[in-house]
């Protein structure tokens, strides 16, 4: 029951209708049958999500912090709540949160490529990040997500000839994911390669990507082509 509607609540929040997703969710959760705090968890990690979407990731850290509060393991919404946080610039606050979680849990994967991509993202502690992708690559070897976090802390770090290696092979692996087509052109375009740069963009670009990559993938194709960006 529960579950359906979350899910009910996830469609209407993409379709911008986060009164009705809140409404649902609530709705739900208090007619739901079994484990309280599970539920209660479960709901608060949906409607943080939801007002996150409707511009409101303040009410969703409350929510997510109130579960945390009474049960600081739950590993969904501390890594949601690290989420939210990086998202809205708090980025140290971020790691810090995924530090406690992997003091408690270091084979976490999600935990260990969370800090290892969001250091690299801000050039913080790249060697750190470097040996917790690492750790997370060992963990879940072949994964695309992890390889294309692993080539952008190589490519943070200055190394081009390494992040090129393997932020293609994360592009083969994954190839319709927006943000890894933005990782490899920017590699490209770091080693003056502007044609398959700008290749790169324009196919992240065609894979419908969120606002945040979206704005990436065009303010790089137009750095790389000289226009101006969109609103300058």
């Amino acid at each position: 029951y529960l579950e359906a509607r979350l899910r009910g609540g996830e469609l209407l929040r993409d379709a911008g209708k986060a009164t009705e997703a809140t409404r649902l969710i609530e709705e739900a959760a208090a007619a739901a049958k079994g484990e309280r705090d599970t539920i209660d968890a479960e709901a608060a990690v949906s409607l943080a999500l939801i007002d996150e979407k409707r511009g409101d990731p303040k009410t969703g850290v409350a929510r997510l912090e109130k579960i945390l509060a009474r049960n600081p393991d739950d590993s969904r919404a501390t890594m949601l709540l690290a989420a939210i946080e990086e998202r809205r610039g708090n980025w140290q606050r971020a790691l810090a949160i995924v530090d406690r979680h992997l003091a408690k849990d270091p084979g976490s994967v999600e935990a260990l490529n969370f800090w290892g991509f969001v250091a690299a993202d801000h050039n913080h502690a790249l060697d750190l990040a470097k040996k917790r992708l690492q750790a997370a690559c060992a963990l879940d070897p072949g994964s695309g997500g992890l390889i294309d976090s692993l080539g952008w802390v190589y490519f943070r770090g200055k190394d081009p000839a390494k992040a090129s290696l393997f932020l293609e092979q994360a592009a083969r692996l994954e190839p319709a994911d927006a943000e890894i087509q933005w990782h490899v052109g920017e590699s490209y375009a770091e080693r003056k390669d502007g044609e398959r740069a700008a290749a790169a963009y324009q196919r992240g670009l065609g894979f419908n990507p969120d606002d945040r990559v979206r704005r990436k993938l065009e303010d790089s194709l137009a750095k790389l082509t000289g226009r101006k960006v969109s609103g300058q």
